[in-house]
């Protein structure tokens, strides 16, 4: 049996959330696989001076799945879809001359944008609705909603970008005859060949039996995957990002339902 109204709208948030357990699955999973491997690099290739600059370049790396772009694209889809089902049979009653193409969930960046879309709704429901407006935050743009219809709509015309890039977690380890001095990761910096991840400087230990030819590094970089959230480029956490997105339209369709929808 096909579910309407706020029903529907639970139900197809619920089915979110199922995406998205999947695909913070398919993330740790793929990351457990370790699909990055690193190397040393001494631009200087001076070792045996006292203060050596090192970079740690990616190596090798794998593409991140196919899948998890499709999995995001379910997960928005549902999401809009609940804001829409939330509302539906509400403005067929108050606007029943309305086409059915027509009627959704309004989100919107400007004041003006929501005023002819605001009598759609008996006071308590408008309350409800207005409030959940990104205009109504100093920075609509952030705001989750924004970030769903933003995604919603590139999800229509291209596929979503998802990457891996470096976080703040650094392992460093280096021949027994240096030690490292400073090591700063290059936080942002995409998993792909040939990426700086991480810079620095070594030295040689005073103890030292003999002129140092080589150094060896094992590295270990931080990890986080991210998507791309607007035209130029931004980006923000995946997981997070798609929980704050569940979180805020269950908020709404919670208001609604309190609300009498």
């Amino acid at each position: 049996m096909t579910s309407n109204g706020i029903v529907g709208a639970q139900n197809k948030l619920a089915r979110a959330r199922q995406h998205l357990d999947e695909l913070e699955r398919a993330v740790a999973e793929f990351h457990r696989t370790s699909p990055y491997t690193f190397r040393g690099h001494l631009p200087d290739n001076n070792p045996d001076a006292s203060s050596i600059p090192f970079e740690v370049r990616v190596a090798t790396a794998y593409d991140v799945p196919d899948s998890w772009p499709l999995i995001v694209g379910d997960i928005l889809t549902n999401l809009r879809a609940a804001l829409d089902h939330a509302v539906f049979n509400h403005v067929k009653a108050t606007r029943p001359s309305l086409p059915d193409k027509d009627i959704q969930f309004p989100i919107e960046d400007q004041c003006s944008q929501f005023e002819n879309k605001r009598k759609r709704f008996i006071p308590a429901i408008r309350q409800v609705v207005g409030d959940a407006q990104p205009y109504r935050t100093a920075d609509p743009q952030k705001h989750p909603l924004h970030i769903l219809r933003r995604l919603v709509n590139i999800d229509k015309h291209r596929s979503l970008i998802v990457v891996d890039y470096a976080s703040m977690r650094l392992e460093l380890g280096v021949s027994d005859n240096v030690e490292v001095l400073e090591a700063r990761p290059n936080i942002g910096a995409e998993m792909t060949v040939g990426t700086i991840v991480a810079t620095g400087h070594l030295r040689v230990r005073p103890e030292a039996q003999a002129p140092v030819q080589t150094i060896q590094f094992s590295v270990k970089a931080g990890l986080e995957t991210a998507i791309e959230i607007n035209d130029a480029g931004e980006l923000g956490l995946l997981v997070p990002t798609m929980q704050d997105l569940c979180d805020a339209v269950g908020k709404v369709l919670n208001n609604l339902q309190q609300n009498g929808i």
